[in-house]
């Protein structure tokens, strides 16, 4: 069963736990990808970014667009897949703790603001001040930890944001070796990279139920991908005429690595003889 989602919900978390309770557990692969727009894929309208392998998904398995989305932006959205929490519950409301913009100019109150303010000594501190936390606490229970108890093997390759606690995965990682935390912004080959290594997890336990977090750093800027891919599309920008938008070919080539990695996992996936009971989930943390 394959289900896109483009929106950074954390409906996945009961799917797959339901489907552990069900006595028949399938294999699971979850795909994220950072800061990539709706319509960036073609089955949600667009055409100048080259995404066959989703487009391929969607039309044989279930598109999910309608949801409450589980955050705005990084470590929110993550916090809450990992943990099945809204956001009020596992107080992550942003990187780090901090915002990006002036908290007073926020159009509705988050925590954030309180500290903001108390460190501007423009308030008080609040009587009754609600911790905004900066990581998942290790006491909560995690998707990897629900699906370990059923007997799966897990693994994150790619980008974290939520702590220094492993939260149940047998392997967890920023770039597929192993101890690792690094920050993979700049890197044009990441994205691949992470592809190989989740590809061999999938290899390496075949024979056992898995869970693959595979969490990109693409599309996130800074903007950086292969020159070749980068050359391809700024060959078709030169030729585009069916519309005015300012497509970047470096975006779209970052955009093309996601998809690739998805055309791999899923390629594996059937030569394995592995795609019937395996289910792949697919999800863009949209930016905004």
């Amino acid at each position: 069963m394959r289900i896109l989602i483009p929106h950074s919900v954390f409906l996945p978390l009961a799917l797959l736990a339901g489907a552990v309770a069900s006595g028949q557990p399938p294999n699971i692969v979850l795909v994220l990808s950072d800061d990539q727009g709706w319509n960036d894929v073609g089955f949600n309208g667009g055409e100048f970014y080259e995404t066959p392998h989703l487009d391929r998904l969607a039309r044989e398995g279930i598109v999910f667009s309608n949801a409450y989305s589980g955050g705005p932006n990084c470590a929110p959205t993550r916090a809450s897949l990992i943990s099945g929490m809204y956001v009020p519950r596992h107080r992550i409301y942003t990187p780090g703790g901090k915002s990006k913009v002036d908290p007073r100019r926020m159009k509705l109150w988050v925590p954030v603001q309180d500290r903001y303010l108390v460190r501007a000594h423009a308030m008080d501190p609040p009587a009754d001040p609600f911790e905004v936390r900066e990581a998942l606490e290790p006491e909560v229970e995690s998707i990897a930890e629900v699906l370990k108890r059923g007997g799966y093997a897990t693994a994150r390759f790619g980008k974290w944001q939520v702590g220094p606690d492993r939260q149940g995965f047998d392997i967890s990682t920023s770039d597929g070796k192993p101890g690792t935390e690094r920050n993979h912004y700049n890197d044009p080959n990441v994205t691949f990279e992470l592809t190989e290594v989740g590809v061999e997890f999938i290899r390496r336990n075949r024979d056992r139920p898995f869970f693959l977090y595979l969490s990109h750093w693409d599309v996130h800027a800074p903007l950086v991908a292969r020159e070749g891919i980068v050359a391809k599309y700024e060959k078709k920008l030169a030729s585009w005429t069916k519309d005015r938008n300012p497509y970047n070919p470096t975006y779209a080539a970052m955009v093309e690595a996601v998809d690739t990695s998805v055309g791999c996992i899923v390629e594996t996936l059937d030569d394995l003889n592995l795609a019937e009971r395996t289910l792949v989930v697919c999800q863009n943390r949209i930016l905004g």
